[in-house]
């Protein structure tokens, strides 16, 4: 069975897969507060979840990438306060983050280091 196909049997069957840690909590991702019910999952909620699929923009970014490809209204109206709100209303302890879709390229390799480098630099400042 392949990676894909196991994940796909997974999430129909509405399986949680866990990881178990040393600490005997687990690692789950992307998970919302009323998803939460079982012991292990609220336990976890409340200290040490990771969200491995997060995305940020910085004011520049939206600014630039929004006129040449409209952005969601999510990526649009991004802000660390909103971010770190959810994050603390789902037990988020961690987010990974990544740039938005659809990314930097337009075409223009000036425009596209300019904006790598603002979002490059706003994102340690976090």
């Amino acid at each position: 069975m392949t990676r894909r196909r196991f994940l796909a049997r997974t999430a129909s069957a509405g399986t949680v897969v866990t990881a178990a840690m040393p600490s005997g909590t687990a690692w789950l991702a992307q998970i919302t507060p009323h998803a939460c019910t079982d012991s292990v999952t609220t336990q976890s909620r409340h200290s040490d979840l990771v969200d491995v699929h997060h995305h940020y923009a910085t004011t520049e970014y939206i600014a630039e990438v929004h006129p040449k490809s409209p952005l969601s209204t999510a990526i649009q109206t991004w802000n660390l306060k909103k971010t770190l709100e959810e994050m603390e209303e789902t037990g988020t302890a961690t987010a990974i983050l990544s740039i938005s879709s659809p990314g930097l390229w337009f075409g223009d390799p000036a425009v596209t280091r300019k904006i790598a480098r603002n979002c490059n630099d706003y994102r340690p400042a976090l």
